[in-house]
């Protein structure tokens, strides 16, 4: 029983530093973003791999990422700064039986554009 309980201590111990460390990335990403030049300080070289996407390697990857970039996106008019996004794909592992080995989860985008706002009742 007590190895049960020790055990049990490690992996809770684990799963903790686990989560603070994602925390922890997310907060540097969000600093980073805050800088001058924006993500300056995580970002590397022009992904050439990717020329069209407009995709820059990045320093900053979090735990289980499979691989993160910065995207840039341009301005839209010459007043308005270029858009930043850091983004990191995901593999994930369900356990049992699956039809394909490992499924990728991709963030889930919404157009808020084509949305309808809703009423409110009283």
């Amino acid at each position: 029983m007590a190895f049960l309980a020790k055990e049990d201590e490690r992996q809770q111990a684990a799963a903790v530093k686990h989560a603070a460390n994602f925390r922890d990335g997310i907060l540097a990403a969000l600093h980073a973003a805050e800088e001058n030049d924006p993500f300056a300080s995580i970002r590397g070289g022009f992904d050439l791999s990717a020329s069209d996407s407009r995709q820059w390697k990045t320093s900053l990857k979090l735990p289980d990422a499979d691989r993160c970039v910065l995207l840039k996106t341009p301005a839209q008019a010459p007043s308005v700064n270029s858009a930043w996004t850091f983004a990191c794909i995901f593999t994930v592992h369900l356990p049992g039986p699956t039809l394909f080995p490992a499924q990728t989860l991709a963030a889930p985008t919404r157009n808020y554009e084509s949305m309808s706002p809703m009423p409110i009742s009283a």
